[in-house]
């Protein structure tokens, strides 16, 4: 179903209202999940009924906007979160397909551990090592804790792990010798990577939590849950995909690439046509100048006094040359 050449502009349209944390994580984890399906798409993060919530670090640099009427016609899907997000705009023949992902927006957390694909979580993994914000080791485990959760955050760690607190919302309590915690100025990727790599959760945060059970990590969300939702999560972006492939197509691919096989053998051809056309135009060049110096020679030799005193002569010599011919 990928289709590399592809550059649909899908709308991902997020509830307004909702906690920072829960949002900024849904406005980072479906853009990436669309991309894994089509990676040249051009991706909008859009929010309904209310103005978006003002840029912060937790947006990437990529700050919302509020979803306009005009979107339904200027996109080619829109892919909306939550059963009470109303979508603005009337459909019609012009009008974008919409897709409606299940569920609330807490359940898309459930697909951060792997949107992106494993080379971006195991880069995002080794920066956190590289900073000291998770075990230098590979092979040390490490347990997130939820610094809100202080019963957790004693009884909840299994032995031989490395403890490692992530608190949403500010910086950690003072921790004990050897733990570790990720600052709070930590953004969303850095908290889906720790959190998706570690050996289990402990704690009651819903976000963490869900975050962790779609990466198969031990958390209190139940798994057969987690499978399902991730299941369903999964099949209704694919869908989204296909329509938005569909109707971008159908408006005539605006922005495609050609096949890059004979956008190649024309370049070649272009090239070499480049080339044979300027090896005329240096013919071209070099002949034209042999022709102004030989002008130049003849108006010096016509415009001499020995020219004009030799006339009369050649004018006689010239007309007994055509009397004896004849």
């Amino acid at each position: 179903m990928i289709d590399l050449l592809a550059r649909p502009r899908i709308g991902v349209v997020l509830p307004a209202g909702e906690e920072s944390w829960m949002f900024a994580t849904a406005a980072r984890v479906l853009p990436l999940a669309v991309l894994d399906r089509l990676p040249r798409a051009r991706v909008s993060v859009l929010v309904a009924g209310a103005a978006p919530p003002s840029p912060s670090a937790l947006d990437c640099g990529r700050p919302p906007r509020r979803l306009e009427a005009a979107d339904r016609t200027r996109l080619d899907a829109l892919v909306v979160v939550g059963p009470e997000t109303k979508v603005s705009g009337r459909g019609g023949a012009g009008a974008c397909p919409v897709v409606r992902v299940p569920g609330e927006l807490i359940s898309v957390a459930l697909l951060a551990g792997a949107a992106g694909g494993e080379e971006l979580r195991s880069n995002r993994v080794g920066t956190l090592r590289l900073l000291g914000w998770l075990p230098d080791d590979a092979e040390t485990a490490h347990v997130v804790v939820d610094g809100g959760d202080a019963d957790a955050a004693i009884s909840g760690v299994a032995a031989g792990a490395v403890p490692v607190v992530v608190s949403l919302g500010g910086d950690a309590a003072p921790l004990p010798a050897g733990w570790l915690a990720l600052p709070g100025h930590a953004g969303v990727d850095e908290v889906i990577a720790a959190v998706a790599s570690a050996q289990a959760h402990t704690g009651q945060h819903p976000l963490l939590a869900a975050i962790a059970a779609g990466a198969g990590v031990p958390a209190p969300w139940p798994p057969a849950a987690a499978e399902a939702a991730v299941a369903t999560l999964t099949a209704s972006l694919d869908e989204a995909a296909t329509a938005a492939l569909d109707c971008w197509r159908g408006r005539g691919s605006p922005g495609a690439i050609p096949d890059s096989l004979p956008a190649r053998r024309l370049a070649t051809q272009h090239a070499a046509l480049r080339v044979e056309l300027r090896a005329l135009e240096r013919r071209l060049d070099l002949a034209t100048q042999r022709a102004e110096q030989a002008e130049a020679e003849t108006q010096l030799i016509l415009g001499s006094r020995t020219w004009r005193y030799s006339e009369r002569f050649r004018t006689a010599y010239h007309s007994a040359r055509g009397r004896l011919r004849r």
